[in-house]
């Protein structure tokens, strides 16, 4: 009787280690192709344990890479647009407004400067931003000098205000040269129809410019339009004065 009771112990002893081993083998088959999602939900206080915090040690790490731009800490832009989509459908209460971030004439400040020059803005430019805005955004980085940073909000006005704070932090952020950054913020639901008779605007290149890409302005009737056009590019065959 004791020796069935052993053998069993054994067997079920053994099924579990293979258990284990199993489910070791397939998370590092996903790492291998690149999926990072998942962590081993093995707890265990033995080797087999140890091994477990060890992998999910690295499945964390390489989740971080492929998430994060190395440089500025910032989301990537796919993992952006992943951690946006979430933060959207769970918060239904707010609005949601995405702040598009680039720094004037960035490439005439890498082949001037440097490039290492270019990086030590870029990394003052993202701390400012993060300073700026509370922990409900959420930051990414699209390469080059674009920044863009996904806000809920209630107020536009305390929006805009977060805005301009960080323009001027920004502006004043390096003593070899001044940096403007442009801000140009979003928050209506793309992809957008334009209504019939009405007239999409497009903002110009001040520092802060608010455009028909949120809905305090708004499309516009023909009516409205107090501008005169100079030159015409489109259509071809109105093209000139």
């Amino acid at each position: 009787m004791s020796i069935l009771i052993i053998f069993f112990c054994i067997r079920m002893f053994t099924k579990k280690m293979v258990d284990h081993i199993n489910d070791i083998r397939n998370s590092i088959s996903n790492i291998s192709k690149g999926d990072y999602a998942k962590e081993l939900e093995i707890t265990s206080n033995d080797e087999i344990g140890m091994l477990v915090d060890d992998i999910n040690g690295i499945i964390r790490k390489l989740r971080y890479q492929a998430e994060h731009d190395m440089k500025t800490d910032y989301y990537n832009g796919s993992a952006f647009a992943n951690k946006v989509k979430r933060a959207v459908s769970k918060d239904k209460k707010s609005s949601h407004a995405i702040i598009r971030v680039d720094i004037d004439n960035f490439s005439f400040i890498n082949d001037i400067y440097d490039w290492s020059v270019g990086d030590e803005i870029l990394i003052k430019v993202a701390k400012i931003l993060k300073m700026s805005f509370d922990e409900t955004a959420i930051f990414g980085y699209l390469g080059n000098d674009i920044f863009v940073v996904y806000v809920p909000y209630t107020e536009i006005d305390v929006l805009i205000t977060r805005v301009l704070k960080a323009s001027g932090l920004i502006k004043s952020c390096e003593q070899r040269l001044q940096i403007v950054a442009h801000f140009g913020i979003c928050d209506i639901e793309l992809p957008y129809q334009v209504p019939e008779e009405s007239y999409f605007l497009m903002g110009d290149h001040r520092e802060t410019s608010v455009d028909s890409r949120h809905t305090s302005v708004g499309c516009v009737s023909e009516e409205q339009i107090v501008g005169k056009i100079v030159f015409r590019v489109w259509p071809l065959e109105k093209f000139g004065f």
